[in-house]
């Protein structure tokens, strides 16, 4: 009787042991991504701040990196797939995957490339990724300031309430405080030249609803920026502000979304328009004798 009792508790003991360690996670450490870009792609500077990762198929979650990420799959070929997150629009609240990059290339400890990893109970797994862009985007605009020329043109605007006109500024490139390269943009606001309407040289066409358009961008600023896309229409034209940003002594990237496609909307309740372009624009707050923002690294991104 007691021989049978205590085989009973062994098995009920092992049954416990097996399901604690079933419990136990393996752990995948990541420390960054790492973007890469070609020429036709512009800088290889980001803003991810998260990875999202599934493994066998199946969504692990989010997680702001550096990481260590628990995951309750096992063996010596779990198949990981990942893609780098930003703050879409900068706000906290949008973090998620962004759809302009593909699925993310990984690596072992060893730098070579696979998406297959050997997970135990317990153990910590490294794994290095690699970001890339999508193959299916077309990079319509890339300004970084470092060509001949300058694909952003000043536009005065008058503003009969007030002298002078408010958005009269200009951009320059600057050689002081450039966040990559040799120049960046920069634009000064005072009294005399208190505002700014800064667009796009070139018209794009209006992408089709439900693509990928984008806006990336590299700035620093003590002044509310804003950024919006213009519209030319047979009456006239147009502004719709995207969005702004605060200001921000460092150097911060933005990723907006662009959302053009709209005109196409006959419920959207914009002006119909084929053609836009993209403009920023900020105005000398009250108070102020002078203020300044610098810019680099434009990508206007639509899909194909």
């Amino acid at each position: 009787m007691y021989k049978n009792i205590f085989t009973l508790l062994f098995i009920i003991g092992g049954i416990i042991s097996c399901n604690k360690e079933a419990e136990i996670p393996a752990y995948i450490y990541i420390e960054d991504i790492k973007l890469e870009t070609t020429s036709e792609q512009g800088s290889d500077r980001d803003n991810m701040v998260d990875i999202y990762l599934s493994a066998n198929d199946q969504i692990i979650g989010g997680f702001e990196f550096p990481c260590t990420i628990p995951v309750h799959h096992f063996g010596d070929e779990v198949e990981l797939s990942a893609r780098g997150g930003i703050k879409l629009n900068g706000q906290a609240g949008t973090r998620a995957p962004y759809d302009c990059f593909d699925i993310a290339e990984l690596y072992n400890s060893k730098g070579e490339k696979t998406n297959k990893f050997s997970l135990k109970p317990g153990e910590v797994t490294t794994v290095k990724v690699t970001q890339k862009y999508k193959e299916n985007l077309d990079f319509i605009e890339l300004e970084d300031f470092e060509g001949p020329g300058i694909s952003l043109e000043s536009i005065e605007l008058k503003d009969t309430t007030k002298t002078p006109a408010i958005y009269n500024a200009e951009v320059k490139k600057t050689e002081n405080d450039v966040f990559e390269g040799d120049f960046s943009g920069t634009v000064t606001l005072t009294k005399e030249k208190s505002g700014i309407f800064l667009a796009t040289s070139k018209e794009f066409e209006i992408p089709e609803l439900n693509s990928r358009n984008y806006l990336e961008l590299d700035y620093k600023s003590d002044i509310q920026i804003a950024f919006g896309i213009w519209y030319n229409t047979g009456s006239g034209s147009q502004t719709f502000i995207m969005g702004g940003v605060n200001a921000k002594e460092d150097w911060n990237k933005i990723i907006f979304r662009i959302i053009p496609e709209k005109q196409k909307d006959p419920n959207a309740g914009l002006p119909a328009a084929d053609k836009y372009k993209f403009f920023i624009s900020a105005s000398l707050p009250d108070g102020k004798d002078q203020a300044s923002f610098s810019i680099d690294n434009l990508k206007l991104i639509h899909s194909k």
